[in-house]
């Protein structure tokens, strides 16, 4: 069914668990690959390196080489940001505004090493994952790169030219205290306090879900 926050509780908790198991066993075979990958990265051959004060180690890491010797070069410079204007005296002061704090928020938030993070997650992993959300802190934008064995995607979707990901909806496993999450979400402070038995400092895992029409909600467990 077509997801609706009017739904009870119940439904919303069966289709996203539906969403997720979907994806469990798309992303059997994937997560097998990705673990070979990085295990290659981090040096963990088939064929074990033999060390003594005698012989060098017998293979070498040529993926580690490789991808970190492209890494530097692939991300040298921040990324030249494009801004179109309607070619009025207006809209060209406007468009040069905002080019001037697009490149303000690239050095601010060191944009430069958080793509050669995302490039090296898509190298490794199949799938690079920046996301855009606001930083209540700062106050301000806030870039996070997210790995993406802690995403929970729609098996259908595709990732448009403008490298956006079109799927009915995105899960992303989330951990925070059960403290924290009662200060956010103080009409769950029952449940909460029921699934850590009342130890606050507790990780709690959660899901954050985001649908193609803009619903966000969170589930925790059935709740």
């Amino acid at each position: 069914p077509e997801l609706t926050l009017e739904m009870p509780d119940e439904e919303i908790i069966a289709l996203t668990q539906k969403w997720e198991e979907s994806y469990k066993s798309y992303e059997g075979d994937i997560r097998q690959r990705q673990d070979e990958s990085e295990n290659y990265w981090l040096g963990k051959h088939y064929q074990k390196a033999s060390y003594s004060s005698k012989e060098r180690p017998i293979v070498d890491n040529l993926i580690f080489e490789a991808l970190e010797t492209f890494l530097p070069d692939a991300t040298k410079r921040n990324p030249e940001p494009v801004v179109s204007a309607d070619n009025t005296e207006d809209g060209n002061l406007l468009s040069n505004d905002v080019k001037n704090m697009l490149v303000f928020q690239a050095d601010r938030q060191r944009l430069r090493l958080k793509l050669k993070k995302m490039t090296r997650y898509w190298a490794l992993y199949f799938l690079g994952v920046a996301k855009i959300g606001w930083d209540t802190n700062e106050n301000d934008i806030v870039t996070s790169i997210i790995r993406p064995q802690k995403l929970i995607l729609d098996k259908d979707a595709t990732i448009e030219d403008a490298c956006i990901y079109n799927g009915a909806y995105i899960g992303e496993y989330k951990d925070s205290t059960a403290a924290d999450l009662i200060s956010r979400f103080p009409e769950a402070k029952e449940d909460i306090v029921a699934k850590v038995e009342g130890k606050l400092g507790t990780k709690v895992t959660y899901v954050e879900w985001w649908t193609n029409d803009g619903k966000l909600f969170y589930t925790c467990g059935k709740k």
